[in-house]
């Protein structure tokens, strides 16, 4: 998809459905334009796109009165290996009360802490995929780890408990949803 013809995508406020998956040539203002006029999406799928901080600031607040909300429609938000965002991405995402999907699968920005933020602000969401973010914990892959020889906690071991810690948690938070982690 070009630029151009993400500007015409922008002028259809009815879309209620858009699939933007690896759209790597749209520009911040087309993919702004978009997020700011499109109030009706349900479903919103941006795999490996430009998505940018401001991007999610125009999707989720109105830039017209920063103190409302929108978006209360959107439940489906797929934005996975979107590398753009930093850890500012999280106060928007928090504003998506309605979401019941969201996918920020292999995003750089997202850790432990930004994490649980994002799910204790999201009551409805069911289904959260944390997949492969390279700054949460991990599960440790136990066939190369080795037990200590001092008698302590190996690294694996360390990791382990910090995965088994964040997941508890998030469990917590949202004890009816699918997490993949």
């Amino acid at each position: 998809m070009t630029d151009a013809i993400g500007y015409e995508v922008a002028k259809c406020v009815n879309l209620v459905d858009l699939q933007l998956d690896f759209c790597t040539k749209l520009s911040k203002g087309s993919l702004q334009a978009m997020a700011s006029n499109c109030l009706d999406l349900v479903v919103l799928s941006m795999r490996e796109c430009a998505v940018s901080d401001s991007f999610l600031r125009a999707l989720f607040v109105d830039l017209d009165a920063p103190s409302r909300v929108r978006r209360r429609a959107l439940h489906t938000l797929i934005i996975s290996k979107c590398n753009l965002l930093s850890e500012r991405a999280a106060d928007y995402l928090c504003f998506g009360e309605g979401l019941r999907v969201l996918d920020i699968s292999k995003c750089e920005f997202l850790t432990s802490s930004l994490g649980l933020r994002i799910a204790g602000s999201l009551p409805a969401l069911k289904i959260f995929d944390i997949n492969g973010c390279p700054n949460l914990p991990r599960m440790p892959n136990l066939s190369t780890s080795h037990p200590s020889h001092h008698g302590g906690e190996d690294g694996a071991q360390s990791e382990g408990r910090a995965f088994e810690l964040f997941l508890s948690e998030l469990f917590a938070l949202l004890p009816s949803a699918i997490i993949r982690a």
